[in-house]
C-alpha cells in the first residue's frame, strides 16, 4: 500500500469524531427535553436508533448549543491525527536543503519549492502567481469534508465564515497568516462590533468551533 502520509488515519478519526459529536448532541437534546417537559415528553431517540434508521443517513448536529471546551475535547483525536500527517509523503514533495521555497522542517533545514503550478487538472489561470488550488480528499454528506488548499507564495483567500461548523486546519508546510473575527455585543449599547485577531500559523493544527 502506498504511503498516504497518514490521510487514512485522518479519515478514521473524522468518522470517530462525528460519532462523538452526535452522542454529545443527543445527550444535550435529551437533557433539554427533560428540562422542558419533565418525564411527560417522550425522550429523544438514542444514538443506536438514529444510526439504524434507514431514513436518516447522516443526522445533522447542532454545534451552537455546545461550549468551545466540550467541542475541543470531542475533536482532540482528529487534531492528533492531523498533527501526525507527513506532508512530504502526502503531497509527493521533494524537500531540499538549499533554502529555496517554503519551510518544511526547520530542524532539518528542509524546504519545498512552490507546487501550485503542478496541480492537475490545470486551472485556466494555472500560470498566475496568485491562483489558490484546492485538492478534494473526501466528503461525507452532512458529516465532514477533508481537503487541502495549495497557496502560491503571497496568495490569499477572501474573508469568509463557517457557520455551525467546527473547522480544524493544519499548515502542512510553510507559513500562513490568519485574520479571524468574532462578533460581540458592546456592553455600552446595542451596537454589534467585530473583534479582530491576527496570528501567524506554522506547521500546527488550529481548531475553530464556529458559534452561531
Amino acid at each position: 500500500m502506498a504511503n498516504d502520509g497518514g490521510l487514512q488515519k485522518v479519515f478514521q478519526s473524522a468518522d470517530l469524531v462525528y460519532n462523538q459529536l452526535l452522542i454529545l448532541d443527543q445527550h444535550k437534546l435529551h437533557d433539554n427535553s427533560n428540562v422542558a417537559a419533565g418525564d411527560k415528553r417522550k425522550p429523544s431517540r438514542s444514538l443506536s436508533e438514529v444510526s439504524s434508521s434507514s431514513i436518516i443517513k447522516s443526522p445533522k448536529i447542532n454545534l451552537s448549543q455546545h461550549s468551545s471546551a466540550s467541542l475541543r475535547r470531542a475533536v482532540t483525536p482528529l487534531i492528533q491525527s492531523m498533527e501526525q500527517l507527513d506532508a512530504a509523503a502526502l503531497l509527493s514533495l521533494n524537500p531540499n536543503q538549499d533554502g529555496n521555497g517554503a519551510v518544511l522542517d526547520p530542524k532539518k533545514g528542509l524546504s519545498v519549492p512552490p507546487i501550485h503550478d503542478r496541480i492537475v487538472p490545470y486551472h485556466r489561470f494555472h500560470r498566475a502567481e496568485n491562483t489558490v488550488r484546492y485538492l478534494h480528499a473526501r466528503e461525507v454528506a452532512d458529516k465532514y469534508t477533508v481537503g487541502i488548499f495549495i497557496f502560491p507564495p503571497g496568495a490569499s483567500i477572501p474573508l469568509h465564515d463557517h457557520p455551525s461548523m467546527v473547522v480544524i486546519s493544519r499548515v502542512l508546510y510553510g507559513e500562513l497568516k490568519v485574520k479571524s473575527y468574532s462578533v460581540v455585543s458592546s456592553v455600552h449599547d446595542d451596537v454589534v462590533v467585530e473583534e479582530m485577531k491576527e496570528e501567524t500559523s506554522g506547521t500546527k493544527c488550529d481548531s475553530s468551533p464556529s458559534r452561531i
